[in-house]
Formats: structure tokens, sequence, C-alpha cells
């Protein structure tokens, strides 16, 4: 299965809070020097600086040490294809957040007015890439499964509650 990875799971592999048990599953595993793993995991660029963000913050607000600062900054996406950010996908990402997709679904009642807006570009651009590379959209964030299966963008969603 091809999926891509969105913050909310890098996060949760390498720091311990609700939902990292389920998001580590998706990880490959590794027995006798082969690699196994049902999954092939992709993002798009953005997730490396988004990922340091949020690790800096949590860094900042005493949630994590230096160390796992490190760790984290180390292990981060080893087992994860990073994709660049071209102008086709941002175009796309800017069609989900300002129009497009996700007002559809909104006018078609597919989601409701309060979730299509304000919606984040980095998540329009984790659904764009998701649906260009043809791939499923792995998320812990609510908000972002149910706007994306609306679009038809398939998700596999990891609760953390």
């Amino acid at each position: 299965m091809r999926l891509t990875i969105d913050n909310t799971i890098a996060v949760k592999w390498v720091i311990e809070e609700a939902g990292s048990l389920r998001a580590r599953s998706y990880l490959p595993v590794v027995k006798a020097e082969e690699v196994l793993t049902p999954y092939f995991l992709s993002a798009p660029a953005l997730i490396e600086l988004e990922f340091h963000n949020t690790l800096s913050k949590k860094l900042k607000n005493g949630v994590i040490n230096r160390q796992q600062f490190s760790l984290g900054k180390l292990l981060g996406f080893r087992e994860v294809q990073i994709d660049p950010v071209d102008a086709e996908l941002v175009r796309e990402a800017a069609d989900y957040s300002i129009g497009g997709r996700v007002w559809l679904a909104n006018f078609e009642g597919r989601i409701p007015l309060d979730a299509a807006l304000p919606f984040s570009i980095y998540d329009c651009l984790y659904m764009a890439h998701a649906r260009q590379q043809g791939n499923a959209l792995l998320t812990a964030d609510k908000e972002q499964a149910r706007i994306a299966q609306a679009i038809g963008i398939p998700v596999e969603f990891v609760p953390t509650e």
C-alpha cells in the first residue's frame, strides 16, 4: 500500500504521545537484515521543515528534551521517500485551500462550511501529494482525514483518543 504521511504521523514516530504505537505500526520492520513492510511511504519535502518546527516548539515548551530533539532529527525520515514540491503540487494545494474541491464538497453537503475554512495550506499540500502520487493519506488529524475523504482521497487514519 502506498501512503503519503503528514507531520502528525512523523512526530508520533519519534515522540511518545497518543497514537504513537499505531503510527509506528506503519514503519518497516527489519528481520535478519531484511526490511519487511507492506507500505511504501512518501511525503512532500515540506514535511522536513514542518517536522523540525514541531520538534523545536516541543523543545522550547519543555515537552521534549535536547536528546529527544536530536534523536527525532536523526530518525525522522529514514524510511520515507521525500518528493520535491513543484509548482503543480503548489497549485493543486492552493486549489484545495482557496476553493475548488473543498468548496465543492461543502456545496454538495459532504463537509460543513466550518470544516472547509480556514484550511491549512500545509494540510492541503499533503492531500495534493497523496492524490498526485496515487497514495492514501496517512494522518492523525481527524479534520484533515474527513476533508480528504470528502474530496475523494483515500485515508488511513490513526486515532489519538
